[in-house]
């Protein structure tokens, strides 16, 4: 009886053991997962507080524009009242005999002093042929005769431009002829007695015709 009462006892104390040895790894684990997770936590909580203070004074330091200012009516326009006015009558006057108001020769003296009196001397025109441009106005062909094809240069197929330079007289011929840019010797000829055969409308410096200086272009195209 003593040996199953101390086999007891000991299984007693055993299970008492066993049982606190529970409660013991128990507590050490809730102690550690206190320890390893409450500080993320209370850390997360003071940054979310932090978040929100800063979020608070922002909205609390945001701008708030000042209200427009109030609209100005126009203002009224002011009707000018104009004042009418009678016309006041005109007292009738006697006729004038006009044979009474003839005055005499005697009573007027009419002098005339020329030397007082300012005549503008026309511009004199220039003595040299100007080109066309700021108030010298070019001339206008009014006859144009074509130039004869030399018989050489149809043949060899010889086409082209000519450009001449010429003086366009005050009197609306053409003077002094000379070759600007040459296509063929026999061209170049024709060309100028072509040319020496066109009428113009002379060219004009503040509308007084003047001789004025003009390229000239010939054309020569075979036709086929």
């Amino acid at each position: 009886m003593n040996f199953d009462h101390v086999q007891k006892q000991k299984e007693i104390l055993k299970r008492r053991d066993r049982i606190s040895m529970d409660w013991a790894i128990l507590l050490a684990i809730i102690l550690h997962i206190m320890i390893l997770y409450l500080p993320p936590i209370a850390q997360f909580d003071t940054a979310r507080d932090w978040e929100r203070e800063q979020r608070d004074f922002m909205q609390m330091q945001r701008y708030v524009p000042p209200p427009p200012p109030p609209e100005e009516l126009p203002e009224e326009p002011q009707v000018q009242r104009r004042e009418q006015r009678l016309a006041r009558p005109v007292p009738q006057q006697e006729p004038v005999d006009l044979d009474q108001l003839a005055a005499s020769d005697d009573e007027f003296d009419i002098v005339f002093d020329f030397d007082d009196l300012d005549f503008a001397e026309p511009e004199p025109l220039p003595d040299e042929p100007l080109r066309v441009g700021g108030n010298v106005q070019p001339p206008t062909i009014v006859k144009r005769v074509e130039p004869r094809y030399p018989e050489i240069a149809r043949r060899t197929g010889i086409q082209g431009m000519v450009i001449l330079e010429a003086i366009i007289d005050r009197t609306g011929r053409v003077r002094d002829v000379k070759v600007v840019r040459s296509l063929n010797t026999l061209c170049d000829e024709a060309a100028i007695e072509a040319v020496r055969q066109w009428e113009f409308k002379p060219g004009t410096q503040n509308d007084i015709p003047i001789d004025v200086i003009m390229n000239l272009t010939v054309q020569f195209t075979l036709r086929r």
